[in-house]
């Protein structure tokens, strides 16, 4: 077997193995905070919270870096799809095993919509990673600013979704979710690009749409 076909063997395991784990790791997030009887995000009567890695652009940020080693933008983007849909069966089939939590949201229905965001997630998010990793000229830019972008933008969505007074989600874990991606969005240019001008080009978009939200 040649290095690149061993590279490749390699990538699609890490890909599977990473998926499952998440999918496993975000519906034992929400098994063990209904246990505790936290109430849950988004839905104020609903006994389980979801867990600190079941949160949209964590997921963005997992296949982001799992297509990052790929070897070609496509490669990375099958490699993003297969870690998401992975992980979002593995997380749908267990949410269902569980007594508590099936009682509470119902699948197929839901895995089957989420299921196709993962596979669209999946593959723009893999192949920027592959992108970014890969350096190529200007779409490096472009992948670190979508992603960037992309952590603004759903710090924004929890801002009008879960307001200061909602009961859907405690002050200090809606502080926490929407601090950390605010500040991610805005770090990840300067910390994944590596030259100045790339830095400044890669920050802009994430900048304005900042300012646009803030305004």
């Amino acid at each position: 077997m040649t290095l690149r076909k061993r590279t490749q063997v390699m990538g699609w395991g890490v890909a599977l193995a990473v998926g499952g784990g998440w999918g496993v790791c975000c519906w034992a997030g929400d098994a063990v905070a209904g246990r505790w009887g936290v109430p849950c995000v988004g839905e104020s009567t609903c006994p389980v919270l979801l867990g600190p890695l079941n949160i949209g652009s964590a997921w963005l940020v997992l296949a982001f870096v799992v297509g990052a080693q790929a070897l070609t933008l496509g490669q990375g983007g099958w490699y993003g799809v297969t870690t998401l849909a992975t992980a979002a069966s593995l997380y749908a089939v267990a949410y269902q095993l569980d007594p508590l939590l099936a009682s509470v949201r119902r699948f197929p229905e839901g895995g089957i919509v989420w299921g196709l965001v993962a596979v669209g997630a999946g593959v723009l998010m893999g192949a920027a990673g592959a992108a970014w990793q890969r350096q190529l000229p200007g779409w490096d830019i472009a992948a670190v600013a979508l992603l960037a972008c992309a952590l603004v933008g759903e710090a924004r969505i929890a801002v009008t979704l879960y307001p200061a007074d909602t009961t859907a989600m405690g002050p200090g874990w809606r502080t926490l979710v929407i601090g950390s991606e605010l500040m991610g969005g805005l770090l990840l240019p300067w910390l994944l690009l590596r030259t100045w001008r790339a830095r400044w080009l890669g920050a802009l978009p994430t900048l304005g749409l900042t300012s646009f939200f803030l305004g």
